[in-house]
């Protein structure tokens, strides 16, 4: 897509609040007042899957350095990590290597990191290696196949869902329901509100955190707070913003009226 094309500049100004800025000081900036309001972030850096290593170290750079930031303004974040955009379609033990990386800086500055799959990568991804490894949970869209969490030892999951898989809505309960009863912390990201009423129990809210995209209703978020849950916002920041506003972007008619003039745009150019 050309460079700041009209139906460019016109999507940004419909989707803007959903995204912190361009800058990684956009996105402290932000999760330092959420933090103000007493809400947890999850930051994510925006940008295309890289195309050679050198590319995907200088955005597992990025991530190494927003959580050094990250701790020592005390913020009560973690980091969202796409596998595909640290080197997840070049090769999976360089992609390893990367995550090893973000999971042990984020170690030693307790920052948690989330390693977020678009789809199963098997063995690709050599899971063996972080065995036991604290701080570090798998983040997955509901379609992926349950029990990746086990399969990486991870001490928490977050579960992504998507408008598209509006009939498998409700498959993940029992995962879900099956993790909290292993005392793993459960993020649901985008939390349909069929799997809220199958949750309200109080005995589910312990270890439970329901996560929405930035620019989300605080009023429906402070009315789920008020019940008890616990709240996170996401937050993402960077230039490469298309690819997230089609594909991530909030369940609305902002989202989808922006996500269809992408990919006409797309459409049109090639």
């Amino acid at each position: 897509m050309q460079k700041d094309s009209l139906v460019e500049k016109l999507a940004y100004r419909l989707i803007k609040k959903h995204i912190a800025g361009p800058t990684m000081n956009s996105a402290i900036e932000k999760a330092q007042w959420l933090g103000r309001e007493k809400m947890l972030t999850s930051i994510m850096f925006l940008s295309d899957a890289p195309e050679n290593k050198t590319k995907a170290r200088y955005i597992t750079t990025t991530y190494t350095e927003l959580i050094r930031r990250i701790s020592r303004l005390g913020l009560k974040a973690s980091v969202h990590v796409p596998i595909d955009k640290i080197g997840g379609l070049i090769d999976g033990g360089f992609a390893s290597e990367n995550l090893m990386d973000i999971v042990d800086v984020g170690n030693k500055a307790g920052v948690f990191v989330w390693a977020a799959f678009d789809r199963d990568y098997g063995e690709e991804i050599e899971p063996g290696k972080f065995a036991g490894t604290k701080g570090f949970g798998i983040a997955a869209p509901e379609d992926i196949e349950p029990g990746i969490a086990d399969r990486w030892n991870a001490s928490a999951v977050k579960i992504i869902f998507n408008a598209e898989h509006e009939k498998d809505r409700i498959s993940r309960i029992t995962e879900i329901k099956t993790a909290m009863e292993k005392r793993k912390t459960v993020v649901i990201a985008s939390p349909p509100k069929r799997l809220l009423s199958e949750i309200s129990n109080p005995k589910f809210k312990k270890g439970l955190v329901l996560e929405f995209w930035l620019g989300y209703s605080r009023r429906k978020i402070a009315k789920l707070a008020r019940k008890g849950f616990t709240t996170s916002m996401c937050v993402p920041f960077g230039k490469d913003w298309t690819s997230y506003a089609i594909s991530m972007v909030p369940e609305s008619k902002t989202g989808f009226i922006v996500g269809n003039l992408l990919k006409e745009e797309e459409k049109r150019i090639v």
